[in-house]
């Protein structure tokens, strides 16, 4: 990530304008441009978290509020949505990739084997 900020002149200057210590790290001190980097995505992590704490005890503070359902249902629905990502990387993950070997059960002088294509363009 730091070489690909050092290589682009515009993110940079983007950076500089925005969090100029992470800039001036990224330049000078890869070990404390890590560091910062760590740190903010840790500040980012925590600010999320007590934002979500947040809306999630204003949703059960009425449990009448046809807004605070409409938000709960929708909490509910990305959550199954995430489920279902985690279910078909762990069951299905060639469906996110491409299969570069093909693998055929066959049979060759009364021997089951398995027969492997290295390019799966067939």
């Amino acid at each position: 990530m730091r070489l690909q900020l050092l290589g682009s002149p515009d993110l940079m200057s983007q950076l500089e304008q925005h969090q100029p210590e992470i800039a001036s790290a990224a330049r000078n001190n890869p070990a404390r441009f890590a560091e910062l980097l760590r740190q903010t995505r840790t500040t980012q992590q925590q600010t999320a978290e007590l934002e979500a704490q947040q809306e999630f005890s204003l949703m059960n503070a009425d449990p009448f509020d046809v807004e605070a359902q409409r938000k709960i249902e929708e909490r509910i629905r990305q959550q199954a949505v995430l489920d279902n990502m985690a279910h078909a990387l762990e069951w299905s993950p060639e469906s996110f990739g491409r299969v570069t070997m093909l693998y055929i059960d066959a049979e060759k002088n009364a021997i089951s084997c398995v027969f492997w294509i290295p390019d799966s363009r067939v």
